[in-house]
């Protein structure tokens, strides 16, 4: 009920400000608007680059209304504004709705910042998955001779790409309490004690 009576309200004062007729068509060129007003080109062209008169492109033609131009003799130098009451009401309801999705997504598009920065963060600090024997060394803090061992003990899981080697640092994990036990075990068993030291 309340739509139709606001369409109804809209039409009426689209009825008042459409032109009619031969007005409605009436494109003028820059030069024969400034015939029609009686000024020079150029300032047609100011005036629509001001915002101060309404242009419309024809390809490379610039266009003025007729309708407008007659408007502007008969009130004077107001500004025209090009949107009429339906423009008026979509961009309203446009902008509602975006301040409204705006809104509800804002707390989203925030956590999608914080998790991106953290992925991001997270992907830095990972190592890359095949490492070259050398850099594989420094990063386990072991020689390349030991790395190389390990390698070929099966110790460290590896890949062959053409001749190189490179260690597979996805594969790796860290020691249980247990290995580590079994580890230290066996580095105290393989020392060989010193003479003096009974």
């Amino acid at each position: 009920m309340l739509r139709a009576i606001v369409r109804e309200e809209i039409r009426a004062a689209l009825a008042d400000v459409r032109p009619t007729g031969a007005e409605q068509d009436a494109y003028l060129s820059v030069s024969k608007a400034a015939a029609f007003v009686d000024v020079h080109p150029d300032t047609i062209r100011v005036w629509i680059k001001a915002g101060r008169r309404s242009g419309y492109r024809a390809g490379r033609e610039l266009r003025v209304l007729r309708s407008e131009l007659r408007h502007f003799l008969a009130v004077g130098d107001p500004v025209i504004h090009r949107e009429t009451p339906e423009d008026s009401s979509m961009s309203s309801f446009e902008e509602t709705l975006g301040t409204l999705l705006d809104a509800k997504l804002a707390p989203l598009r925030a956590d999608v910042r914080t998790l991106s920065l953290a992925i991001e963060c997270m992907r830095r600090n990972l190592p890359p998955v095949l490492l070259p024997v050398r850099e594989a060394a420094q990063m386990l803090g072991l020689s390349e001779s030991t790395i190389r061992r390990h390698i070929s003990q099966d110790v460290l899981p590896s890949r062959r790409i053409g001749h190189s080697v490179r260690v597979d640092m996805s594969a790796l994990r860290p020691l249980t309490a247990e290995e580590v036990e079994r580890e230290a075990h066996r580095a105290r068993i393989q020392v060989p004690r010193s003479r003096g030291s009974r």
